[in-house]
């Protein structure tokens, strides 16, 4: 688990530097726009982590461009959107599967992305099943 000492994050004074700590700590920092300081983050401050967990940071650059969201969960997803400001839609459940904008376009705030979901895990259908057990034999 991390436990980030948040007043040795304060000493740090851009972007740069705060994505590095946190890769050295062993998390996965998202940098949401091209500012050279943090407005906010999420997690908020006082949260424990587990090693690789995303931490989103926005920066005070209001020129956001569509990260590659292939294999984030929803929840990862939906606090995207909401940290830069736009609407997505779901169809689906689990992870991300496909979405409609092309990573690297400038996001506008009057955009939607529509987001297809799949779980993780592997649905075995009746027919393999019997297959199996017909093998046996």
């Amino acid at each position: 688990m991390f436990d980030e000492n948040i007043k040795e994050l304060e000493e740090l004074h851009n972007t740069k530097e705060i994505k590095e700590h946190l890769i050295k700590k062993g998390m996965l920092p998202i940098v949401l726009g091209e500012g050279e300081k943090i407005i906010n983050q999420y997690p908020q401050r006082n949260n424990v982590l587990n090693l690789k967990n995303k931490v989103f940071l926005l920066t005070n650059s209001t020129n956001y461009k569509m990260l590659d969201i292939t294999g984030w969960s929803r929840n990862e997803v939906e606090i995207y959107a909401k940290l830069i400001g736009i609407k997505v839609n779901f169809e689906g459940i689990g992870y991300v599967k496909e979405f409609n904008v092309p990573k690297d376009t400038v996001i506008n705030k009057d955009m939607v992305i529509e987001v297809k979901l799949k779980p993780r895990f592997v649905e075995v259908k009746d027919e393999k099943i019997e297959e199996k057990e017909d093998t046996k034999k």
